[in-house]
């Protein structure tokens, strides 16, 4: 069984995410012609609150890579308190528009946790 992917950023930082994506032999996955979309969203909806998309330029496919930005503009609002808890989820769509699920080894990097922390400012 694959874990989540759980990522943990800091408001209004932005961070950039690469991840490598591996078949089930621990073989370079070939993502050629693939799309990409990544969505934050509360836990009890299914409503994104952050959409990127490989289309749109935010998210980039290089063979067994992807990599997006988590932007400060797009955490800004998500901090609530000291720390708040949203799902995020990855689909990878094939070049015959099916969406496939993706690791890279034992992690499954499909969907997990984002939890967005207080921007502590020292003054």
């Amino acid at each position: 069984m694959s874990n989540p992917l759980d990522i943990s950023v800091v408001a209004n930082n932005t961070v950039t995410i690469e991840l490598s994506v591996l078949n089930a032999d621990g073989v370079d996955f070939d993502m050629t012609g693939y799309t990409a979309k990544w969505t934050i969203r509360n836990p009890n909806s299914s409503t994104p609150i952050v959409t990127k998309t490989s289309a749109a330029g935010d998210i980039t496919i290089s063979t067994n890579t992807l990599t997006w930005e988590i932007k400060d503009t797009d955490t800004i609002n998500l901090q609530n308190g000291d720390y708040a808890e949203y799902e995020h989820e990855m689909i990878v769509t094939d070049t015959n528009g099916n969406p496939i699920t993706i690791s890279n080894g034992d992690q499954n990097i499909t969907w997990g946790t984002l939890t967005v922390r207080k921007q502590i400012t020292v003054q």
